[in-house]
């Protein structure tokens, strides 16, 4: 699903991984067609998602950054306005306008649900076209990774040191190689036009995996627990 989508997030220095990512599934979720095309222009506003999330915790006077459950949480409270409504130039610290409130109403995650996190439930997900936010820890070797296929990481702290933690959006899945491709948001630069690939040996230490979706809940069997924020 990479090809599909018509724009790409870049983050910059604001802590919105979770919201550009979640924003990336709901748009994939609203405008997925059966030809298996993504016509709309729509592009969802990173920081309204983004203030949004923070509200529900209280921190949206400071770049704390926001869970994945918050920015979904938020999608279904709130919606989001397009990025030409409420732009990345704004402060992350203002909440946006009632006309942004307005228009995000339209664009709404109706029901989502938790992934189980293992590789047979990300798969069977992908599968049936609901793609997955997903958090996992950032080491060195990610950030370095060539072509953005991300190695395991290594035992040494020294070389290969824990920097953080990040969430990105799944959009497919190699059996052969043995690893699920992503959509970044580090602009288009990193990676191979900002999609990387994760090996599947490293879904254990994964955590805070969630999909939205179009359907019904049992779309993804029984390896989705439905739940309301």
């Amino acid at each position: 699903w990479s090809t599909k989508f018509p724009f790409l997030y870049d983050q910059g220095n604001v802590g919105c991984c979770t919201a550009c990512s979640s924003n990336s599934l709901l748009f994939f979720a609203q405008h997925i067609k059966d030809d298996n095309s993504l016509t709309s222009r729509f592009v969802p506003s990173m920081l309204f998602t983004y203030f949004n999330s923070r509200a529900l915790t209280g921190t949206t006077a400071v770049d704390a950054g926001s869970t994945l459950r918050d920015a979904i949480a938020s999608l279904f409270k709130n919606g989001v306005c397009q990025e030409t409504t409420w732009s990345v130039t704004r402060p992350i610290s203002m909440r946006p306008s009632f006309a942004a409130f307005q228009e995000a109403q339209q664009n709404r995650a109706l029901q989502y649900a938790r992934v189980d996190i293992n590789e047979t439930s990300f798969r069977l997900a992908l599968q049936n076209k609901h793609l997955i936010v997903l958090g996992l820890p950032v080491y060195r070797s990610f950030v370095l990774a060539p072509r953005g296929d991300v190695p395991m990481p290594s035992t040494s702290a020294s070389t290969d040191p824990l920097l953080g933690y990040h969430a990105i959006l799944l959009v497919g899945y190699d059996d052969n190689a043995r690893r699920f491709r992503f959509r970044n948001s580090w602009g288009k630069k990193w990676g191979v036009v900002g999609y990387g690939t994760i090996p599947y040996a490293m879904v254990p230490a994964c955590f805070d995996a969630w999909t939205i979706l179009q359907a019904t809940p049992d779309a993804l069997s029984s390896n989705v627990r439905v739940l309301k924020p």
